[in-house]
């Protein structure tokens, strides 16, 4: 039996056991023979562990991170999402406030009615025609 099926035999193993099947000789069994199909050595070398690690690992960190996402559409996608949050804020807080009986939309339309009306102006000084006077 190879070292690979003998893992994968112990995988089965351990999978298959339960809190009450549980045998730790088992495990200890196949720990056994995989160290006698695969010593591991006594004295581990750790500094050429971490060189090896390395120049493993510098091809890997040499390449640019690519992005799921282009930066533009990433800005265009998060400048809708700000606006869509801003907009629902707005909105939830004057549904409340409507519900809480303070007419917001009221006062909005009673305040644009006073203020931007297309109606003559009530004050002495109005001339009669706005758009033939002149202006010094």
């Amino acid at each position: 039996m190879s070292a690979s099926e003998l893992a994968d035999a112990m995988e089965q193993a351990v999978d298959a056991m339960t809190e009450e099947t549980y045998d730790p000789a088992v495990i200890d069994a196949y720990l056994e023979a995989l160290d006698g199909k695969i010593p591991v050595p006594d004295d581990l070398n750790t500094k050429a562990s971490y060189s090896d690690f390395l120049t493993r690992l510098q091809p890997l960190a040499a390449e640019e991170p690519r992005s799921r996402y282009p930066k533009r559409g990433r800005k265009l996608f998060r400048t809708f999402l700000v606006a869509a949050l801003i907009s629902a804020c707005l909105l939830g807080s004057m549904a409340i406030s409507q519900a809480a009986g303070i007419n917001v939309l009221g006062a909005i339309a009673h305040w644009t009615d006073s203020v931007f009306g297309f109606g003559s102006l009530s004050s002495d000084h109005t001339p009669s025609n706005p758009s033939k006077t002149a202006y010094t």
